[in-house]
């Protein structure tokens, strides 16, 4: 059971990986999109290239989350995995914590 455990444990992390890649690609590429789109783009008489850049990521923020949240969550994680101090507080190692659970297991 535990072989199986990990072997899913390394199949996930490798698609985390993968996704998180894809997504900084994507990324990488709207922002190029957006500043090809405000510098070479005919202006429009009625608006401005940088107020209808800034309608579409106002309309379209909920991609931005969806796009940002598995893109820092591997980031954000460790930070906080290793934090050892907080506000004055100081909390136990979290190796203590594993070795808790894998005899459980």
């Amino acid at each position: 059971m535990r072989v199986i455990l990990q072997r899913v444990e390394i199949y996930l992390d490798a698609a985390v990986n993968l996704i998180a890649g894809l997504a900084m690609i994507a990324a990488i590429l709207a922002i190029f999109a957006g500043v090809i789109q405000l510098a070479f783009l005919p202006q429009d008489p009625e608006q401005t290239r940088a107020a209808r850049a800034l309608g579409v990521l106002h309309s379209n923020w909920r991609g931005l989350i969806i796009v940002a949240v598995p893109l820092f969550y591997p980031a954000i994680r460790r930070f906080i995995e290793e934090v050892d101090q907080v506000s004055g507080v100081k909390r136990r190692p979290r190796e203590r914590l594993i070795s808790a659970e894998s005899d459980e297991l």
